[in-house]
């Protein structure tokens, strides 16, 4: 089993690009298997950067299908998880910029739908409980990391919700693993000193 924020093993990688090969051959069926295998995450990012549950939906589902009409793009020379994230963040980010619902016209019956009750699971496993949620610390975080800027506050996310490695990171992001740290470091100094005195249990944890 791969432990939370370690990158994929090698034979899963593997896999991943027999799948892109054998949909590049018209396989269709097996981007289906692509979607059942990342859907979660994808889902996740998206909210965790929206923080809406319907545009998060929409943002997953766009991503699929950007991906599976980029997916002659693709080299194997980097994770597909990681090749598949960059997309969902960037059209997260895309979508905060604009605020605005983005058109959804393309390709729906060759990517299929995402089964809302199972990506709506990986971000109910990966909450605080219900009423940590509702605590005056989780509000408090949530409203420091809402306040981070842009790259900080994607690069926090990543990690530290989601427990992607800093090299997963980096690819997602398009850049080195020194400017993640950089973002990251950053990032928790200002939310250290936006949490003033809950800082140290939230810190700790």
């Amino acid at each position: 089993m791969v432990k939370n924020g370690e990158s994929p093993p090698a034979a899963t990688q593997r896999e991943d690009e027999l799948l892109v090969q054998d949909v590049l051959r018209g396989e269709s069926g097996s981007f289906d298997t692509i979607v059942r295998r990342y859907q979660s995450i994808v889902y996740a990012v998206s909210y965790r950067l929206v923080r809406n549950r319907e545009d998060a939906l929409d943002i997953a589902q766009e991503a699929f299908i950007k991906a599976f009409r980029s997916l002659h793009t693709w080299q194997p020379t980097g994770a597909f998880k990681s090749w598949l994230l960059r997309i969902a963040t960037n059209m997260s980010i895309d979508h905060l910029r604009r605020r605005s619902r983005m058109p959804a016209f393309v390709e729906r019956d060759a990517v299929g739908q995402l089964e809302p009750d199972a990506v709506d699971e990986r971000v109910r496993i990966k909450e605080p409980s219900e009423r940590a949620s509702e605590s005056e610390l989780g509000s408090a975080i949530q409203t420091a990391v809402d306040k981070l800027p842009e790259k900080q506050r994607t690069v926090f996310i990543l990690r530290h919700y989601e427990g992607l490695s800093l090299k997963e990171i980096a690819e997602i992001m398009n850049c080195t693993e020194g400017t993640i740290k950089t973002h990251l470091f950053r990032a928790t100094g200002k939310l250290r000193d936006e949490l003033g005195a809950v800082r140290r249990d939230f810190m700790r944890g």
